[in-house]
């Protein structure tokens, strides 16, 4: 019998995770991990699986094409096994107030200065998992436990105190936010329970602190609408002085600004020392591990005046992603939300964050998936319901709400299948369907790119093959027969809905170009979503309209085989979007033009089925005059894409770090950009360092530096040409300097001679 453990270790090692230290920690698949962080170990009934980021196990098994039953020994475990892995929440018992004896080990190892601060926050002596624990309450029902006995002593872990999560990463907040303010003028979101606690004590309100690691974004995005609904005119993020703290500070700050809200990203005095945080800056630090004691440095005064000091960074000042001059913009068009469309996006607009072009992908993959193979059309060849659509928006930005929010009002009688990451387990799926149609389904398009580059391209051929909706799938399609293989499946019918970022996207190509120009990859549509385009959080969704919604989905699953043909009206404008289409195509050069050939299809498809959503068998102007415009969405999606390719070595890098430069400088002429803010803005990951960027401006004729100050660094883009010198002294650009060249001097001593 195979172990738990050798099960999931082979599963990390299948799409390509890392281990350094024997296998007991991880690169976690949840999240763009750089360290292993996920810890995997030998528990009495299985293995037990822990990202120390807050990613859910739950998403961790369902990334490694595993099951929760997977994670145990025997079948009679695996039985025992809860639905969800948030659903196995400790049995927690509340013993009562924190003893004295823990007050004072708290006290002198300066996690709080006061005892009366531990009634304020609601700690709470807890016994949990076999031991005794201070429990701090977070939202949602979830404990921070710190590893306190009653007698004050302390359970250490790795030299410092234990520390665990009881139920799900959540949010600790101050007791004055227990009652839901709203439009608060300045909340502090910091790093850990104890930085809360130590600005608590020193009179901060409003304070918000996640149960997960620096770098997690789980209880954020768990508890976004509790946050969003506090309106707070700004958000002060504090980081520890490590680069996790330093990566969790920009990471929670770009979280509140894709909500609409200002930040600032406070520092703390590096008097501290490299692993200093917020409770060192208020409360000292006591002597440990060698180190000597520490007093206060700050108070709340100080800290609030370092917070007024730090930069306001608005949500729309970072420079824009796209292309200076796409066929379309990066604006949903509102014309394209019609019928049973409009339904979904109303119905979810209370419920999720999430983008209108999102939530309009994942209803197009729910409907073309009911409807099946009952409407086709010939006016573009062959025209049939199968769409691979792609999600694609920065972190944040609640796609995977969207698609989970919509696939949940599918009927019983549709088949969705989440993680298939290779070609058996697709064939299989295909071959349990019994030629009902499937609708395939990945929260990161990541894991199946590699999958598919892991197989020799099988997968690849095989969704190549499914996209075109054939007659016959052949199981083996690089070894036929005259019999066609010795499995098959007859008239197999599939749908692809994912999300990606755009970095991860690129990421996981082997090869970018053979993948554009022929994999399965050219047939993505992609919905591109820029930062701050997100609905917004109100109530409850209407159930009684969500119950309309699957009756009308159940009908279409129920639909007789008919063919659907273009009006006069609609045969005249699709013959002229056609003409031009190719006319746009020709001007265009690879791999550009390899991916736009296919917004003609995916308009001849999605036309297809607004007239099937609205019970026509004929498409009429309006149909075709909103699929045109969801295909100048695409376009304009797939040139966002294509901006996001990491940039080659050498000459090449050289030129495309100047060509993006310009772009983003271009967005705003006349006004001063720093080298940061161009790092922050920067279309591919990484970014350039600040001295490639800087040598690439300063050889650019039309760039000068900006004014003096604070901004010394920055750059500006003059209209008109290149950087006029003035006519009192010849000068050439050096850095953010200007002086005098030799040879100018020279020319300049000649002509006034």
């Amino acid at each position: 019998m195979v172990r738990a453990i050798d099960r999931v270790t082979q599963a990390l090692e299948s799409i390509g995770s890392k281990s350094r230290d024997g296998g007991r920690t991880w690169l976690c698949p949840a999240h763009d991990d750089q360290v292993p962080s996920l810890s995997v170990g030998q528990g009495r009934d299985g293995v037990v699986l822990r990202c120390h980021a807050g990613c859910e196990t739950e998403r961790i098994v369902a990334l490694l094409a595993l099951r929760m039953a997977d994670l145990f020994d025997s079948d009679e475990q695996a039985a025992r096994a809860p639905a969800r892995a948030n659903d196995r929440r400790p049995e927690i018992e509340i013993v009562g107030v924190p003893t004295e004896e823990q007050a004072k080990a708290l006290t002198h190892s300066r996690r709080v200065v006061l005892a009366e601060t531990l009634d304020a926050v609601g700690i709470k002596r807890i016994r949990c998992y076999g031991d005794e624990w201070l429990g701090i309450p977070a939202l949602n029902g979830s404990w921070k436990l710190w590893a306190v006995e009653a007698s004050g002593k302390p359970r250490l872990a790795g030299g410092k105190l234990g520390r665990r999560n009881a139920g799900p990463v959540s949010i600790v907040r101050s007791a004055a936010l227990a009652g839901n303010p709203t439009g608060l003028q300045r909340l502090w979101d910091v790093e850990g329970e104890s930085d809360l606690l130590a600005c608590v004590e020193a009179g901060i309100e409003h304070v918000v602190a996640s149960t997960g690691g620096a770098t997690s974004l789980a209880g954020h995005d768990r508890q976004s609408e509790w946050l969003i609904g506090l309106q707070p005119q700004e958000v002060c993020v504090v980081g520890d002085l490590d680069d996790a703290g330093a990566r969790g500070a920009e990471q929670r700050a770009a979280w509140w600004r894709s909500q609409g809200i200002p930040t600032r990203v406070v520092g703390l005095p590096i008097e501290l020392g490299p692993k200093g945080d917020l409770r060192d800056y208020l409360n000292g630090r006591c002597p440990s591990n060698g180190s000597p004691a520490t007093e206060p440095i700050g108070t709340a005064r100080d800290l609030n005046q370092r917070g007024e000091a730090s930069a306001l960074i608005e949500p729309a000042v970072e420079p824009e992603f796209s292309e200076p001059d796409p066929p379309g913009t990066l604006d949903f068009p509102r014309d394209a939300l019609r019928g049973t469309f409009a339904s979904v996006v109303e119905l979810l607009r209370p419920v999720t964050g999430a983008s209108p072009a999102h939530i309009f992908a994942s209803t197009w993959a729910a409907l073309a998936t009911c409807i099946g193979r009952a409407r086709r059309g010939e006016w573009s060849g062959p025209v049939s319901t199968p769409t691979f659509l792609l999600c694609v928006g920065p972190t944040a930005d609640h796609k995977s709400s969207a698609m989970d929010r919509v696939l949940a009002l599918l009927p019983d009688t549709v088949r969705r299948v989440d993680g298939v990451t290779s070609d058996a387990g697709l064939f299989d799926a295909l071959e349990d369907a019994e030629g009902a149609a499937l609708l395939l389904h990945f929260d990161e398009l990541g894991f199946l790119l590699k999958m598919a580059g892991i197989s020799g391209q099988t997968l690849d051929s095989m969704l190549n093959r499914l996209w075109s909706a054939p007659q016959r799938l052949d199981r083996r399609l690089s070894k036929r027969n005259r019999d066609g293989g010795d499995r098959s499946v007859e008239r197999p019918l599939v749908c692809l809905l994912a999300g990606t970022h755009v970095s991860t996207f690129w990421r996981q190509l082997d090869d970018p170009e053979l993948a554009i120009g022929s994999g399965f990859v050219n047939r993505l549509a992609p919905f591109c979503v820029e930062r701050g385009r997100s609905l917004e959080l109100t109530r409850e969704p209407d159930e009684q309209r969500a119950d309309e919604i699957r009756k009308h989905l159940k009908r279409l699953t129920e639909l007789d085989s008919a063919k659907v043909r273009l009006s006069p009206q609609s045969q005249k404008l699709w013959i002229e979007y056609a003409r031009e289409h190719e006319r746009r195509i020709a001007e265009l050069e690879h791999p550009r033009s390899a991916v736009m050939k296919r917004v003609r299809d995916h308009v001849a498809r999605l036309a297809l089925v607004y007239a099937t959503d609205g019970g026509r068998l004929e498409i009429e102007p309006a149909d075709l005059s909103a699929a045109i415009e969801v295909g100048s969405f695409i376009a304009a999606s797939y040139d966002a894409l294509l901006a996001g390719r990491p940039l080659p070595r050498g000459a090449e890098r050289e030129s495309g770090v100047e060509t993006v430069c310009r772009r983003l400088l271009s967005k705003r002429t006349g006004r001063a950009f720093t080298v940061r803010e161009l790092q922050r803005g920067w279309p591919q990951t990484p970014a350039p360092s600040s001295r490639e960027i800087r040598r690439a401006l300063d050889g650019m004729g039309d760039i000068r530096p900006g004014p003096g100050g604070s901004r010394s660094n920055a750059y500006t883009l003059v209209r008109g040409g290149a950087y006029p010198t003035p006519d009192t002294q010849p000068r050439e650009i050096k850095g953010n300097k200007c002086r005098v060249s030799d040879d100018a001097s020279h020319a300049w001593e000649s002509a006034s001679a």
